[in-house]
Order: structure tokens, then sequence, then C-alpha cells
């Protein structure tokens, strides 16, 4: 008997695509803010010079720190695409990683429902859904690149499960390449030894006849091979970058630091009372919902990657993105397992958003290709004028333009104090002048001490706080207005405010 869709001309059913696809465009077109991406293009440009970052030579604090740059290529590609075609080009590869890591997550949903037929409407509503989730996330940032390798690793582990191991071969070749890109490939590695173990969880569970692990494929032992291969391949693939096994090091190194998780805001853990905190834990709370309901079983070996994912995506706020890609196959194997939402996206949902005659529907669904078409052009054109000029994009991002322009013109023997988030800017804006700290510096240690920890303690008047800032020679501080130390360096007679706007205030010292 034809579906109800099958009824609808040919064109009936482009209208609910189309709002998806405005909206997918509306949020991924974001420009490029982050405050990092000059130090990025910096030491892209660095590199084509054949100046490589084994040391660090941008702060005056921790000059010839032995730096592990895991973005490398990155940098190196981000100042060519930016050479080329400016902001707009540079942005473009980050918006389709970000894309195609959630496409790849709503096709793991499917592999895990044994769908051989795509419902795309499910398929783009979960994919909105993900992407809003994660937007506040988005931008022209190397990590963007880790979510793409994060579901491609996954895709193809799942793929392994479901009796497809052919694609195990893609592995090394996948992690050589995100290795070089970004820091991130640490947890694809954490992906495939979690694989490894659910099939040895598997046949340990066989073995000793304690418990059962039902659904999904039906692996032996004997798959564990062609996966441990795999995965020795993947690990010797990632030690090929310039800094050899010293790269898993500095990995394991950053992944461990306690002290940068607890004072760098996108590291602290995820509560409720945020926005996107609580968008997860909603997202959270569906995918489990699968595994009550009776009609629905949940894969096995499915689980061996959603608990540590669980725990690192709660842990952070920077791994939001990650725990939100290993839900969203989950959502789709809940919902696309239950008969009446199939039906609503296949049927009644689909006919909902068909041109139909009538003038209240032809103008209902007039208005809403007008207003989110209007929708995508504005963001379009925000983008595009971000991307263009320089003024309008450090105003959005808050830098202390005015400030920088201020200390080029009227330059200090000395050194600089600056805000943790404005170094990367300073790095690309101003050669020759040394940063005291920057994005790349949260793990770095002085001693005993991280330089971070040394920053804090100037910068909240904790200690001996006049003594740090003459330790390192500090004769000008650019910090933001509200910032305690600007109020305490007011009461000194040695320092003089000689800029001030109201992103940014400098104090020198005069003798």
């Amino acid at each position: 008997m034809p579906s109800a869709v099958s009824k609808t001309s040919p064109k009936s059913g482009w209208l609910f695509p189309f709002i998806l696809f405005c909206f997918a465009g509306a949020f991924s077109l974001y420009p490029p803010l982050d405050p990092d991406l000059p130090w990025h293009l910096k030491v892209g440009q660095q590199i084509w010079k054949g100046q490589f970052p084994f040391a660090d030579s941008f702060s005056h604090t921790m000059t010839g720190y032995r730096w592990v740059d895991h973005e490398w290529l990155t940098d190196a590609l981000m100042f060519v695409l930016k050479s080329i075609g400016g902001y707009i080009l540079l942005a473009i590869p980050f918006i389709l990683a970000f894309l195609a890591a959630f496409y790849l997550a709503v096709r793991t949903g499917r592999l895990l429902a044994g769908e051989r037929e795509p419902n795309k409407l499910l398929e783009f509503a979960l994919g909105i859904w993900g992407l809003l989730t994660v937007n506040s996330v988005l931008g022209t940032r190397p990590q963007i690149l880790s979510l793409l390798g994060f579901s491609a690793v996954l895709y193809i582990l799942v793929l392994f499960f479901l009796g497809r191991g052919n694609h195990l071969k893609w592995l090394p070749l996948i992690l050589l390449v995100w290795a070089n890109l970004h820091g991130g490939y640490a947890i694809g590695l954490v992906l495939i030894f979690a694989a490894y173990f659910a099939v040895f969880s598997r046949w340990l569970s066989g073995k000793l006849g304690f418990f059962s692990l039902e659904g999904g494929g039906e692996l032996g032992l004997t798959a564990a091979k062609p996966l441990a291969v795999a995965g020795f391949l993947s690990l010797v693939a990632v030690c090929i970058n310039p800094y050899g096994p010293g790269l898993l090091y500095e990995s394991f190194r950053t992944a461990t630091d306690s002290y940068a998780r607890t004072h760098i805001m996108e590291w602290l853990p995820v509560t409720i009372t945020q926005t996107q905190g609580l968008l997860v834990f909603v997202m959270l709370g569906f995918a489990l919902a699968g595994a009550l309901i009776r009609e629905i079983t949940i894969p096995w070996f499915y689980y061996f990657f959603l608990l540590p994912l669980v725990y690192l995506g709660l842990s952070s706020y920077r791994h939001i993105p990650l725990l939100v890609l290993v839900l969203l196959p989950l959502i789709y194997l809940t919902f696309g397992s239950l008969k009446a939402v199939r039906l609503f996206f296949s049927e009644t949902f689909h006919r909902s958003f068909a041109w139909k005659k009538g003038f209240f529907q032809t103008l209902l669904n007039l208005s809403l290709v007008v207003c989110l078409g209007g929708l995508l052009g504005m963001r379009g054109l925000e983008f595009v004028v971000y991307s263009l000029y320089q003024g309008e994009r450090d105003q959005a991002a808050e830098q202390p333009a005015g400030a920088v322009a201020y200390l080029l013109d009227h330059p200090r023997e000395g050194e600089l104090f600056n805000t943790y988030g404005w170094g990367g800017y300073l790095i690309g804006r101003m050669d020759g002048v040394r940063v005291f700290i920057d994005g790349r510096m949260a793990s770095w240690k002085s001693g005993d001490q991280h330089i971070l920890e040394t920053y804090y303690d100037i910068i909240d008047l904790q200690g001996d706080w006049q003594a740090e800032l003459d330790r390192y020679s500090v004769t000008q501080v650019l910090l933001a207005p509200e910032e305690p130390l600007i109020s305490a360096l007011s009461l000194i007679p040695a320092w003089h405010e000689t800029y001030r706007d109201d992103i940014a205030v400098i104090y020198e010292k005069y003798p």
C-alpha cells in the first residue's frame, strides 16, 4: 500500500529540508572570532618561512620552553588559506568539517538501527538538534577538525562490530592525519581501545557466563586480531609527526593537568544551570530513554563508547561536542525504532510542510521561506562583514585593537603583562612584542609552578604580586578595566594610566 508521501507531488516535500538547511546554514556561518586565531596564523607563517615551532618565542616568561605544537599542520594550512582567500576561505573548511561530523553521527545512528533506506527528515532534524546544542563552540578553531576525526573513527568501529571489518584499514591513515592536525587525536585512540575492550568483554562474558551482552554483531575473540593490528598501526601513525612520540607524552601531560582543568573556563565541569549544560542533559536523557523501552535494543558494544564519553563530556565543557556526537546515534536509534515517530517524520510531518492548495497554507509556507531565507541571508552578511573588516572583527571579539595601536606607537623598554585571553591576539598583531601569557600556555610550568598560576596570583593580587611583576621586568600592563590589578596600580605612584577605552586599560611604570 503506497504511503501518503508517495501521493504528493515531487515538489511537495522540499519545504522542510529547506527550513532545516536554512537553520544549519544560519548557525554554521560563524565568523572567525576565535581569540587564538591570530597566533595560529602567525605560527603558520613562520612554518612556511622554515621556522618550525619546537620552542617558544612569543612569550618573555617562558622563552625557549619546549613547545609541542600539536596543531602545526592546521596552522600551516590556515595561513595558506587566509593568504589565498582571506578569512572567508579560511572559515569554510571548518564549517564543512563541523557539518560533516554531525552528518556522520546521524549516519552512525542509521547503522545502529539497521536501516538501509534513510529517514532523511529524521536525520536532518537530529543533525540540527546536535548542531544547536554545541553551536557555541563553532568557529575557525583547530579542535573542530577533531570532531570530524572522532565521528569518522566511531563510524568505522560501528561498521566493524556490524561485520564490516574491512573498513578498519582506514584507521591508521585517519589517525596519521588527525595527529598532525590537532591533539584531539587521543580520543580516537580511546575509541579504538574501547572497541578492543568491548570484544574482550564479550568473549569473557561468554566464557564465564556471568552476564550477557546482547544486541549488535556476533563477535568472537578472533575479531580482536584485525582490530589490534589496526590499533597498533594507528598508534605508530600517531608518532609520525615532527615531535615523534613526544606528542603522546604532551597529550598525556595536558590531559592530566589538574590545575589547568580547574582554572580554564572551557575545561570546567558541565552544570545544568547553564544553557548548554541543560541542553546536553536533555539530550542525554533522550538517548538513554532507549534503554528503558522494550522495543529498542541498544547494541552491547556501543555502551563501551558511550560510558567514557559521558564521563569526558560531563567533566569538561570542551568535550561536550564529542558527547553529543556519541549521543546522536542513540537518539536516532530510539526515535527510528518507534513506529509512531517514524510515521510522524515520514508522512504526517512531511505533508505538513508541503505546498497545498488554499490561501492560508500557501501564505504560511511562503512566510517560512521568506523568514528563514532572510535569516540565512543576515547571518551570511554578518559572516562576510566580520571576515572582511578587521575593525568589525576586533570589536565583535572584544579585542583590544585601540590599546594595541597605542602600544605600537609608544614602544617602551621592559616587558608586557597582558590578559590571558588577549595573548593570541597580541602575538598576531604585535611583531616583536612578547606576551606574558597566551592560550598555548595553560599547562606550561616554570619550575614547579604553572605560569598560569603566576598569572592569577598577579591579577588577583595574591602574595607578593609586585615582586612578580619586577621579576619579569614588567613595565606595561594591559588588562580589562574591571580587573582588581588595575585598581591596585592606580594607587601606586610609579604606575600611570596612559590609555583607556571601553575594552582595555594600559598602565605603565616610570621611575
